[in-house]
């Protein structure tokens, strides 16, 4: 399923178009929905549909992309004449889950041995690299394949408006990306600081669990945070880009990630980052912002409380280093740099130059 909006979507949909401009002209795709016009897409529904299929009997080279449990992809086990890739998305733990997911979720992690009959996997990140090995995944050659992340248009943190700041989230609502979190750190602090601050939830309803949606409703009711809380939920690419530009501190809490595309997008047009340290959270923020123990409430509201100081400073007086990164403190014009290079590591043509070395291996070894 190669949905619009969504990060896995998106890497398939530019994994695609790589294959195209690198000169491969014969390139399909096959599934069961695909919202991209762009994309040569042949819908199939079931296993024995797949094989008849003369697109995939005739195929080179076959990608699948993974992220939950498809029937479809019971057919790596059979050996075909094709080379068979595997792009893993990782799949979220049961436990961080709506109970009503676990049976999709079981049968996904029971589906994974059957990437030991693939030819090679290619892994968004470290933490997806090591999720494979603790699925006992260890003899296939796996490369490293960071997701593309060319959007939002860039925009720079020294520019952000100065009025009030502006905190963000941007991703499903799903009790495993830890938003109640975010709203009881929030209610800590709220009367701790003078300085004017909003928070806004930017995300897909239609794909969220509307119960967990129902309990954010309400834990910002029963704190009492209207004032400081705007639940937007789903917008579309214009609004979402006007949403980060007036945006200054963007706050992921989320229990699991395999990559995490919100913290590029952020870094992208020029807001610090303050995350979990659960899974690749630990690393995609790249040191320009605090990093807190999963599930500490407690830090998480400090480090909010702390950046808001940091962004009414750093903005007032651009020459004065006081944003804490990685390597040391920086002013804001020196940290719209830097953040600006390294958001630019993850852009199109240098996945394109990644896909082609992958491309390469399989075709000239």
């Amino acid at each position: 399923m190669v949905f619009f909006g969504d990060a896995v979507g998106h890497s398939a949909h530019d994994n695609y178009i790589a294959i195209k401009n690198l000169g491969y002209k014969n390139i399909r795709g096959i599934g069961t929905r695909c919202d991209f016009n762009d994309i040569n897409f042949k819908k199939c529904e079931t296993v024995e549909d797949l094989e008849k299929s003369q697109w995939f009997c005739d195929s080179d080279l076959v990608i699948y992309h993974y992220a939950i449990y498809p029937d479809l992809f019971n057919v790596i086990k059979k050996k075909t004449k094709s080379f068979n890739i595997i792009c893993f998305h990782n799949v979220t733990p049961k436990h961080l889950m709506p109970e009503n997911t676990w049976g999709i979720i079981d049968k996904s992690f029971n589906q994974i041995p059957i990437f030991n009959h693939a030819d090679g996997i290619w892994s968004d990140s470290q933490e997806n690299t090591e999720q494979l090995e603790r699925c006992g995944i260890v003899n296939i050659k796996i490369m490293e394949l960071p997701i593309a992340v060319d959007r939002p248009p860039l925009f720079n943190f020294k520019n952000k408006p100065k009025q009030k700041t502006n905190l963000l989230f941007v991703g499903r609502f799903f009790s495993s990306k830890g938003v109640v979190d975010i709203i009881e750190a929030l209610e800590l602090m709220r009367n701790k600081t003078d300085i004017p601050f909003m928070l806004r939830l930017v995300g897909n309803i239609d794909f969220s669990d509307p119960e967990y949606v129902k309990l954010l409703h309400s834990k910002i009711k029963h704190y009492g945070l209207g004032e400081y809380v705007d639940f937007i939920g789903k917008v579309d690419l214009n609004s979402l880009i006007k949403i980060y530009h007036q945006s200054h501190i963007f706050i992921s809490a989320s229990y699991h990630e395999g990559f995490c595309v919100p913290v590029i997008e952020s870094l992208r047009t020029g807001l610090i980052p303050i995350t979990y340290d659960a899974g690749n959270l630990i690393r995609i923020g790249g040191g320009f912002g605090p990093v807190v123990e999963t599930g500490d409430i407690q830090s998480l509201s400090l480090k909010l409380l702390e950046t808001i100081l940091t962004v009414y400073n750093s903005l007032h007086d651009l020459y004065l280093p006081c944003i804490s990164t990685k390597n040391g403190l920086l002013n804001a014009i020196d940290f719209s740099n830097k953040i600006e290079e390294y958001s630019l590591a993850f852009d199109f043509d240098n996945y394109q130059k990644k896909i082609e070395v992958g491309l390469s291996s399989i075709f000239h070894s």
